[in-house]
């Protein structure tokens, strides 16, 4: 899959879905919303897909590594 990040707009959902968590229930929240773009199987759902993890792994950085590792696993 192609670096989100590059695409412009994708650059912006990912900034705007990291603004929106601010506790692990929020990035929990946010990975149960990509885990369901992710069985839509289409490639807009999965290209939002990948945001949601890569900002829910940001965040989950300090607070559950594990967890990071596996968001930015999913975000692959």
């Amino acid at each position: 899959m192609a670096d989100p990040l590059v695409n412009p707009v994708m650059q912006g959902d990912y900034q705007q879905n990291a603004l929106e968590i601010s506790t692990a229930q929020s990035a929990d929240d946010v990975l149960k919303q990509a885990d369901a773009l992710v069985r839509h199987d289409s490639r807009a759902d999965l290209m939002q897909a990948a945001c949601y993890y890569l900002a829910a792994a940001h965040f989950l950085e300090n607070q559950d590594p594990p967890r990071s590792a596996q968001a930015y696993h999913s975000a692959g």
